[in-house]
């Protein structure tokens, strides 16, 4: 017999995710520091122990402090959704911002959220990363996406590429995974969570 612990507690508006306090104090740290580099976390675990509870978590207490929250949730492959994942990050606020980047940025996104072939790989990864420099630049932000090993592996490079890049801003890249191996390689100084 498995015995799990309780997922959440609802305690009033202070909700609690209990036996997960040290992984979400440590992740909204991260969230809530100073600008500099950018941080990206991968929380790793099987299904069923909490991963998604945390993320929700997270995002909501991070969206009361002021940080613009984005999030985008992995499914399974799917040719006729190559770009799932990236077209749940560019949906509003994040649409809304798209027509103050360069031409050639605004045109990649574009293209993206309309369900065109995907864009060249270099384009891609420049255009989020300017998207990204542009949020970054106002406020900090948290980028979270559940099931990660599910995503589409040039959104999640695309993501790291921009981590590696903005120096001087206050970006988190979180990612919920089950299984380390099927992501591509986070930029240095990843810090793994279980």
């Amino acid at each position: 017999m498995r015995v799990h612990p309780p997922q959440q507690s609802m305690i009033g508006d202070g909700a609690t995710v209990l036996g997960r306090d040290g992984e979400i104090e440590r992740i909204l740290r991260c969230v809530t520091r100073e600008s500099g580099t950018p941080q990206t976390l991968l929380l790793l675990g099987e299904e069923g122990i909490g991963r998604t509870t945390v993320l929700r978590h997270v995002r909501e207490r991070a969206a009361a402090d002021g940080v613009l929250v984005l999030s985008a949730q992995g499914w399974a492959e799917d040719p006729r959704h190559a770009h799932a994942c990236l077209q749940q990050f560019l949906a509003p606020p994040v649409q809304g911002e798209l027509a103050a980047l360069p031409a050639a940025h605004h045109q990649v996104l574009t293209a993206v959220t309309r369900g065109d072939d995907g864009p060249d790989e270099a384009e891609l990864h420049a255009a989020v990363t300017a998207l990204l420099d542009r949020l970054a630049a106002a406020r900090p932000v948290l980028v979270c996406v559940d099931d990660a090993d599910l995503c589409d592996r040039a959104f999640l490079e695309a993501l790291f590429a921009a981590a590696r890049l903005l120096a001087g801003r206050s970006l988190t890249v979180l990612l919920a995974a089950r299984h380390e191996a099927a992501l591509p390689g986070p930029p240095p100084g990843t810090e793994t969570l279980r």
